[in-house]
């Protein structure tokens, strides 16, 4: 039974005492999600290893233990046929210890492809240790090989931009590039296309979920969604933005034409499944002078859409901005830059401090040893307070080291706490 739509409610209080009808006679299901270690059984009585305490209930209670995730890991491949021309194969997953590198166990499966649809094998393993899962697909009509990152076409993603839709729904819009294929033996070449220059490619990766575990995914090729559109020599950082006029998602992104073109700023809607364009690239901004602009970003304040970008008419890159009072523009250019750094940065995204009119403007400061990210306040979206760095000023990191390219989203504690369950990472 899915539970991630169910309310929270304090079981040592009464129903109407926490926002239900006064007076409510019925029948109510309550789940608490733990995890259970493997090590709470050896050795214990089996029938005190685990006790559950409710209060007293109204008119009847029944309790009951379920454990179809007790040390189970569900591993999930996703094959998809518009790359791999297949229709089955075997799926051979290697499960190594974390700790010691050992080799734990190998299991395959014979599968059966459907178009887009994902392939489940369930891996057991003892759920109070740490293990490495890998996996190899063997395409049983041609011997094709697919290892490693399966999610895009170049076995490798870049540019994640996570935005909440009207709907709720959670859309996760992603570069399908590898920038060391060649040195993983991923591909022969140091790029997808010799001539085209860095970081070529040509697909996105669209993911849609309803509580950030679950996801659909969708793999894009512009070229062969609209082969009107001709030779493109790159499509990177997607981002997703809702466009309140035209009642749709709008997808805006950086594309080049060609090996030797300028990249700029484009946009297309998309449907509301998160897996199909529906219109061909349109330009989104003209920036004034000929250089190449890339990383869009646009978010609506008010009745305005708020537009982020980086220009690249310097040595060092930054971050400019633009607003329109529509999602598609025309964009009115200003000539400022809003980052204070002193060498070049990239991938501006912007949100809003949470009970604050005070926005916070994050980008990559790539050409930083390590790389780092920066952030800037605003409340006009004209002038900027530097925040600092990572670490370097009020924004500090938790789990992570070197971040890269990113978004920034908020969530409930409902959601937080469920990711907690999921992950098993400490708050």
């Amino acid at each position: 039974m899915d539970d991630t739509s169910w309310d929270e409610v304090d079981i040592t209080k009464l129903w109407d005492k926490q926002g239900f009808p006064q007076n409510t006679h019925a029948y109510g299901w309550y789940r608490i999600h733990v995890v259970i270690p493997k090590s709470v059984f050896q050795g214990a009585d089996q029938q005190n290893a685990i006790i559950l305490n409710m209060p007293k209930a109204a008119d009847g209670l029944s309790m009951s233990l379920t454990d179809t995730n007790v040390g189970q890991y569900h591993y999930d491949i996703d094959v998809n046929n518009a790359y791999l021309n297949a229709t089955s194969g075997t799926l051979e997953v290697t499960i190594t210890d974390r700790e010691t590198g050992a080799k734990v166990k190998s299991l395959s499966k014979k599968l059966s492809l459907k178009r887009n649809k994902p392939v489940r094998m369930t891996v057991p393993y003892e759920m109070d240790k740490p293990y490495q899962l890998t996996a190899t697909y063997t395409d049983a009509k041609t011997g094709k090989v697919m290892t490693g990152d399966t999610l895009a076409e170049q076995k490798g993603i870049r540019d994640p931009h996570l935005m909440r839709g009207p709907d709720g729904a959670f859309y996760l819009a992603m570069t399908d590039l590898h920038i060391y294929a060649k040195q993983e033996g991923l591909r022969d070449t140091e790029w997808e296309r010799e001539g085209y220059g860095w970081g070529n490619n040509r697909a996105i990766v669209l993911m849609k979920s309803k509580d950030l575990i679950h996801w659909k995914r969708a793999n894009i090729r512009l070229d062969k969604a609209f082969p009107d559109i001709g030779d493109i020599g790159c499509v990177w950082a997607p981002a997703t933005v809702y466009d309140e006029e035209a009642g749709k998602l709008m997808l805006s992104f950086t594309m080049r034409y060609g090996a030797d073109g300028l990249h700029k700023l484009y946009y297309s809607y998309v449907n509301d499944d998160y897996d199909t364009l529906l219109t061909p690239p349109h330009q989104l901004f003209e920036y004034p002078k000929a250089c190449s602009c890339i990383d869009s970003d646009i978010t609506r304040v008010g009745d305005k859409y708020h537009l982020y970008y980086v220009a690249h008419d310097t040595d060092d890159s930054g971050v400019k901005h633009a607003v329109s009072d529509h999602a598609t523009g025309p964009y009115t250019y200003e000539p400022g830059w809003c980052d204070p750094e002193q060498t070049a940065c990239e991938a501006p995204t912007l949100w809003q401090m949470i009970g604050r009119d005070e926005w916070i403007l994050m980008y990559d400061v790539f050409s930083a040893r390590p790389n780092n990210m920066g952030f800037s306040a605003t409340t006009d979206f004209v002038h900027y307070t530097d925040l600092g760095h990572f670490n370097q000023g009020e924004m500090k990191t938790t789990n992570f080291t070197s971040p890269k390219h990113g978004a920034v989203i908020q969530i409930t504690k409902k959601e937080l706490r469920r990711l907690q369950r999921q992950w098993k990472f400490e708050l």
